[in-house]
């Protein structure tokens, strides 16, 4: 009895597909610090390094590129990015923290 493939390494192709053509139309976020994971999670979740100065930029580019809206929340301190779009019928989630607020930051003498 021969093993039936999955359709895993398939839907992975896809979605590195809809990964290029995203970047393709939308350069803007090629140039960004956007790390793009390939994983089994439904739809795309691109991911920006932690608390990185960028996060609010890439998450800007992305809402536009996905005409979405950008949500932030205030996390202890710590500006969370959120974007909840589809990218050719695809959810795309993009979720980055930014770096502490300054209002947020204890100074001491």
């Amino acid at each position: 009895m021969t093993e039936q493939p999955t359709q895993e390494p398939m839907i992975r192709l896809h979605r590195a597909s809809l990964v290029l053509t995203l970047l393709a139309a939308h350069q803007e976020l090629a140039a960004l610090p956007i790390n793009w994971e390939i994983d089994d999670r439904d739809g795309l979740w691109p991911r920006v390094e932690h608390k990185s100065p960028d996060a609010e930029r890439a998450a800007r580019a992305m809402a536009a590129a996905l005409g979405a809206r950008m949500h932030v929340d205030d996390v202890n301190g710590t500006p969370l990015y959120s974007v909840y779009g589809q990218w050719a019928g695809t959810k795309v989630s993009l979720q980055a923290f930014g770096p502490d607020s300054v209002d947020a930051t204890e100074v001491t003498a």
